[in-house]
């Protein structure tokens, strides 16, 4: 992997798979439809000024090496690697971030590897995910993690 970073030009180069879903079937929801029995939802303290979503295009190697559900050190190693050719940890494929495909897939080695180089958790993701924080919550993953892991996750 090493010797392929230090051939390639481009760490963020996108595959051309801008319209593969990762987790099929998900609805864009806006965020007013998420609230239950018509309460008003937070309070405004609690949302900050509006930020751009980021760009959205193909899956970058970081995105792949976020994906994977085995070998969980292996994975995080190359996430470091990748990291430290400066890879953008904050592209989105397919909604995603890499931050929240390595909480989809159960990593935690990934995601503290991501956290302290620079990861944005409050990153805003498309296709109705909301935050990492929402992926973290989301019952789609849940049988990822226990709710231990899942509990020190969303601290």
């Amino acid at each position: 992997m090493e010797l392929l970073l230090h051939a390639i030009t481009d760490v963020d180069a996108r595959a051309a798979d801008e319209d593969d879903t990762y987790q099929p079937g998900q609805v864009d929801l806006l965020p007013s439809s998420l609230k239950l029995s018509n309460e008003p939802g937070p309070p405004g303290a609690y949302y900050g000024t509006h930020t751009p979503l980021p760009e959205e295009g193909g899956r970058t190697a970081l995105h792949v090496a976020c994906e994977r559900e085995d070998d969980d050190e292996c994975a995080r190693d190359i996430v470091r690697l990748l990291l430290s050719h400066r890879a953008n940890p904050n592209l989105l494929w397919s909604g995603h971030s890499p931050l929240s495909l390595s909480i989809a897939s159960g990593n935690d080695l990934v995601v503290k590897e991501l956290l302290t180089q620079g990861a944005d958790p409050n990153l805003s993701l498309t296709k109705g995910l909301g935050s990492a924080l929402c992926v973290a919550c989301d019952l789609t993953y849940e049988h990822q993690r226990s709710m231990d892991s899942k509990l020190a996750l969303t601290e």
